[in-house]
């Protein structure tokens, strides 16, 4: 007895769930969502590029966009970041330390072009920000005279612009893109530089003298910058 309940039970709860998943409407994807990183390094290795010569001069590694599934129209970002640690021990001690961040934000769309290629195009908002800190030490011994010098250089860079972006992709997958981009930004940037200087002369028989030179630089830049279709991303679409 209990087992035919059970079993009736079970029957009429399945029948439930089926009418009610036919009776539900399909939910269409809403968002299409891309992320990618710059992968010529990577491709090189693999197809072995070793006699290229291309520059790539996209500083953005990561790039990301939000598309709606319907008309294409959507959101993107790029973000890139680069740091260097340069020591240089001889003829003179010198180490420079480099950091440099670029970021992007705009509006684009994206369309298919068949069943592989897709298109897209945007208009984008850039900045960037770049410090360049050097420090530099010599000693010169002469007879009695000890001549020991030190410098300090900080250049300072930031910049902001505007302008058009493209993109062709090629999907290998429904999920992987290879893709490159191109742009053309109209780019103003303000750099400041200081200089500070410090010279210490020792001399057995006169004494020690201390010299202090200090100059600041403030220069107003302002360009086009045209980006070739040379980086490549992976991309992953979900």
């Amino acid at each position: 007895m209990i087992g035919r309940i059970f079993i009736t039970v079970a029957f009429v709860t399945a029948s439930f769930i089926n009418c009610s998943a036919q009776l539900e409407p399909l939910q269409e994807k809403k968002f299409n969502h891309y992320i990618g990183v710059q992968a010529n390094q990577l491709i090189k290795q693999i197809i072995n590029l070793n006699s290229s010569t291309s520059t790539v001069d996209n500083p953005y590694l990561l790039i990301y966009s939000l598309n709606l599934a319907n008309t294409g129209w959507g959101v993107e970002a790029g973000a890139g970041y680069n740091y260097q640690d340069i020591v240089d021990k001889l003829p003179v001690s010198k180490e420079s330390k480099i950091n440099n961040l670029f970021y992007r934000i705009g509006v684009c769309r994206k369309i298919m072009i068949g069943k592989r290629f897709q298109a897209g195009y945007g208009l984008d908002l850039v900045a960037d920000y770049q410090l360049n800190k050097t420090t530099s030490s010599s000693i010169t011994v002469f007879n009695s005279t000890t001549d020991s010098s030190m410098s300090k250089a900080s250049t300072k860079t930031t910049s902001i612009g505007f302008g058009p972006q493209m993109y062709l992709g090629y999907y290998f997958s429904d999920k992987l893109i290879l893709g490159t981009e191109t742009s053309y930004y109209y780019v103003k940037s303000d750099q400041k530089q200081n200089v500070l200087v410090t010279d210490n002369i020792t001399d057995q028989f006169s004494g020690n003298s201390t010299s202090t030179a200090n100059s600041n630089v403030e220069t107003t830049i302002t360009k086009f910058s045209f980006s070739l279709p040379v980086a490549l991303f992976l991309i992953l679409k979900f």
